[in-house]
């Protein structure tokens, strides 16, 4: 929102947090499909790997779109409606904005990579051999040349973009070996790489979806390493993070909603920035955790897709 580019715009702003959030914003959901390849790599090397046929399409559904369209339906429209954020009426942003994904808000990473899901199926009854890796990343390559012109209807042209980053999380894996050997070895190349990140973030605007996908490789490399390092400080083994692992999903349908709400409602007055940001961010994530654990007590843990 401080980046100019949020439903809501604060009364005062920030070029610092504006900056911020473009440059967290220009690879982040690049990194979330990133590290859904790498997933996907995983399964796959397993021995009864579920990429066949159409079984992945069967799992992805009931994991990705069931919950797409109960929290699309019964959440995002509702509160889309009611702080005036559509003109539409609420039968047709169902239809336009949700089912048709011309609106959906958050949700739109769910359809996208429900879409992606679609295409490896695809991919994989036309490729077959031991170069996968390389011919799926080499097909997407060239897929973001001819995305221009493509309307973005159910978010297909989204999908198609962010199928780059899926293919380069499944080449990632599939020469994890060999990569985090290099890059273990060479320090200040993650350094740089996560350097030349900020600049490129600027671009973000006024180039070609072939250049952004470059740009964003640098910021992906630079926040595994991190990741990485993060390891081995033991940091993952608490009880705080075994239940935001638990409930991600249910944060992640939930909290953006609640921002918009907060911001409705105390925006356009003069609080200081990091403070709104922090309030808001700290209140709509324990919001989001309570809910999700008050749902999975009811019992009703498939509209999470589970």
């Amino acid at each position: 929102m401080y980046a100019g580019a949020g439903v809501v715009q604060p009364k005062i702003p920030s070029k610092f947090f504006g900056f911020l959030s473009w440059y967290f914003f220009s690879f982040t959901m690049e990194l979330f499909i990133f590290i859904s390849g790498i997933t996907y790599g995983i399964c796959v090397n397993r021995p009864n790997g579920y990429y066949k046929n159409f079984e992945l399409i069967k799992r992805k559904f009931k994991r990705l779109m069931i919950p797409y369209f109960i929290f699309g339906f019964s959440y995002v429209a509702p509160i889309m409606k009611i702080l005036k954020i559509t003109k539409d009426s609420y039968l047709n942003y169902l239809i336009k904005g949700i089912i048709f994904a011309q609106n959906c808000r958050h949700l739109w990473y769910l359809f996208a990579l429900f879409d992606i899901f679609v295409y490896i199926v695809i991919l994989n009854f036309l490729i077959d051999g031991k170069n996968k890796a390389e011919l799926f990343l080499l097909l997407s390559i060239i897929s973001l040349v001819f995305i221009r012109g493509i309307p973005d209807i159910m978010v297909t042209k989204r999908a198609i973009y962010y199928l780059f980053f899926f293919c380069l999380g499944f080449y990632f894996y599939d020469k994890l070996e060999i990569i985090y050997t290099y890059f273990s070895e060479h320090l200040s190349v993650w350094i740089i790489l996560g350097l030349i990140s900020i600049p490129l973030s600027l671009f973000r605007r006024i180039i070609y979806d072939i250049i952004k996908a470059i740009r964003t490789i640098p910021a992906i490399c630079f926040f595994i390493y991190l990741t990485n390092l993060l390891t081995k400080f033991h940091i993952y083994n608490n009880f705080l993070f075994e239940i935001i692992l638990k409930n991600g999903m249910g944060i992640y349908l939930i909290h953006p909603m609640l921002i918009y709400i907060m911001y409705f409602r105390y925006g356009q007055r003069e609080i200081k920035p990091w403070i709104m940001i922090f309030a808001t961010t700290f209140i709509a994530f324990i919001i989001s955790l309570i809910i999700s654990e008050i749902i999975r007590l009811l019992h009703l843990d498939f509209v999470f897709g589970e």
